[in-house]
């Protein structure tokens, strides 16, 4: 190839590298088998620290936010993993989090200060006071798609 061909060739610019999803920065498969599988083995403790980090709530704030001791809590770090039931509040919360985050196009601290905030679409609840059941949980998720799709009663 001479100088002349190797001008004509259009320049190599690499991909951009995309950014990791809000649960592969906490560790936890989005859903299905996998996830399944991590919660019913117990979700480790890392999940919870990271959890804190990206959601912006302090230890404490996400230990109240999922109904966890602070006993009960200092038991989990030393022991590594949380029960099946603690490990599902937390998905819980990562689930309701993501949604605020699509539903603030990314933005971490609108999303974070929406599930803090008492909601109409939730009969005056905040979001977060929802997480500690499945129920409650469902209607937060259905908040927000209905917040998507423009349709607030």
């Amino acid at each position: 190839m001479n100088a002349a061909s190797a001008a004509q060739l259009p320049a190599y610019v690499p991909a951009p590298a995309t950014a990791q999803s809000l649960w592969q920065r906490v560790g936890l498969p989005e859903r299905g088998q996998a996830l399944q599988a991590a919660v019913d083995q117990g979700l480790p403790f890392l999940v919870f620290e990271r959890l804190a980090r990206e959601t912006g709530f302090t230890q404490q704030q996400l230990r109240e936010i999922v109904g966890i001791a602070r006993t009960t809590l200092l038991r989990r770090e030393r022991e590594g993993r949380f029960t099946q039931a603690e490990g599902d509040r937390l998905y819980r919360l990562a689930a309701a989090y993501q949604a605020a985050l699509r539903l603030w196009a990314g933005d971490a601290h609108a999303a974070h200060d929406w599930l803090l905030c008492p909601a109409k679409g939730l009969g005056g609840a905040r979001p977060v006071d929802l997480l500690q059941t499945m129920v409650g949980a469902e209607q937060v998720l259905d908040l927000v798609g209905r917040i998507e799709h423009g349709v607030i009663a």
